[in-house]
């Protein structure tokens, strides 16, 4: 048995990804969502839908989209018109972006007004602060029908109201995992979002930029949509599956293992949701499994009889995956550790076999001088990469080099995770993780047949 890759193992990985691909590809999130709509300018403004007729209302619909606020959250206040005076009749708050919202008051009546309020919250500090919400698009329904016949009312000086109803075929009947956003979804797609149109807003900013610079690809293939924004993760997961039956390969030197654990990872739950929603953790696991295969390889070849500078490639390839998985978040650094003790270990390894021999040579150019190269591999090339990986959000310092940018975004993040002591609902020990004793809670279907 030996870890070399053999035309069966390459079909073996070929068709096991594509299997793979072809059911995480399945509905993975809608190709369109709304894309117009309106933003308040200020608290109180509003609108009327006039129905021209007596209608009975049993549903509204309303998709949030992406603001010019940090906090582009609110509500809107809804009226009825009830014997010519509008009263109160319902409310829809706007918490998270590009999900569809809804209530479920019925009403009967001819015209309906919208009035942007403050987002309500229970939480004193965040009382009458945000209102610069984005709703893309709202929707009526009499039963299961969608009404289509309305006329819009509005100030002059309230324009782009008309967006809101623009996209009725759009307007789902229920939310759902293809058209909303769910989970850490409200945070990396927006990101990404925000990155390719150069906002001055970068509403996350707690993590290098290269896991969202990957996210904005698909958005930018496929738009500010749900398949748009989980495409690339779901890519991303489909390559860990060939790349854990290669690093199962050189474990275990036999393809019935490496399939084995493939396998594992194909039907592993977890993975197959992770990857398929919008966040960048697929991208950091990618890059720690490929840091850790080059690893392997390096540990398990004979730098001794594979010559100096061959021997240096594994190493260099490890410290190019080490810099990608620390420019997506600084945990892929945590991982360093680990390829320190394979390499020491290589080393003593290599030591013992040959210490029978004339080991000058060795020691001087295989310990030594290899050590000096990894400065150069583990630290100075992915130092580079991750400052480079700031590129693409320098865009608002044109007056600052990029190295200021990084140092600024180093002390940023450093004292938001530092005194994060906020407990998490959902949380769980790291000792429970192995055997998924507590769950992630991802997603509750609503208004459900």
């Amino acid at each position: 048995m030996n870890s070399k890759i053999t035309k069966k193992d390459v079909t073996i990985m070929i068709i096991m990804t594509v299997i793979y691909l072809v059911i995480a590809l399945i509905n993975l999130g809608n190709f369109e969502s709304p894309q117009t709509g309106w933003e308040p300018q200020e608290v109180g403004e509003s609108f009327v839908v006039d129905f021209g007729r007596e209608v009975s209302i049993d549903k509204i619909m309303l998709f949030s989209g992406l603001g010019h606020a940090w906090g582009c959250f609110g509500s809107f206040e809804i009226e009825a018109n009830i014997n010519g005076e509008f009263e109160e009749y319902s409310y829809i708050d706007m918490k998270s972006i590009f999900k569809w919202y809804y209530t479920l008051d019925t009403v009967t009546t001819d015209k309906l007004r919208f009035t942007a309020q403050y987002l309500r919250t229970d939480n004193e500090k965040d009382k009458n602060r945000y209102y610069k919400v984005e709703c893309r698009e709202i929707g009526f329904f009499s039963g299961d029908n969608l009404i289509e016949d309305f006329n819009i009312l509005f100030e002059p000086s309230s324009t782009g109201i008309e967006d809101l109803f623009d996209e009725q075929h759009l307007v789902p009947d229920r939310p759902n995992v293809l058209n909303s956003s769910y989970f850490d979804e409200v945070y990396f797609p927006r990101t990404a979002l925000e990155q390719l149109e150069k906002r001055d807003i970068l509403y996350e900013n707690t993590h290098p930029p290269l896991g969202k610079t990957i996210l904005s690809l698909g958005i930018r293939i496929f738009g500010m949509t749900p398949f748009g924004w989980r495409i690339m993760g779901t890519l991303c997961g489909a390559a860990i599956i060939p790349l854990m039956y290669l690093i199962a390969k050189r474990f275990f030197k036999d393809s019935f293992w490496a399939f084995f654990c493939a396998f594992l990872m194909m039907f592993d739950f977890m993975h197959f949701v992770q990857t398929r929603l919008g966040t960048v953790d697929s991208y950091l696991l990618f890059f720690i499994m490929l840091m850790y295969y080059f690893m392997l390889d390096y540990y398990d070849s004979d730098s001794y009889e594979n010559g100096f500078f061959k021997s240096l490639i594994p190493l260099l390839l490890c410290g190019i995956a080490l810099g990608l998985a620390a420019s997506v978040k600084w945990i892929g650094l945590y991982g360093a550790f680990g390829l320190a003790v394979l390499f020491f270990l290589s080393r003593g390894y290599e030591f013992i076999r040959y210490r029978k021999q004339d080991l000058r040579g060795w020691a001087g150019k295989y310990f030594w001088l290899t050590g000096i190269f990894c400065v150069f591999f583990f630290i100075i090339i992915p130092f580079a990469i991750y400052v480079l990986s700031f590129i693409p959000i320098n865009y608002n310092n044109a007056e600052e080099n990029l190295i200021k940018t990084v140092i600024d975004s180093f002390k940023h993040m450093f004292e938001y995770h530092k005194n994060v002591t906020a407990v998490h609902p959902y949380q769980s020990s790291w000792y429970e993780w192995p055997l998924n004793l507590r769950p992630i809670f991802y997603y509750q279907g609503v208004l459900l047949p």
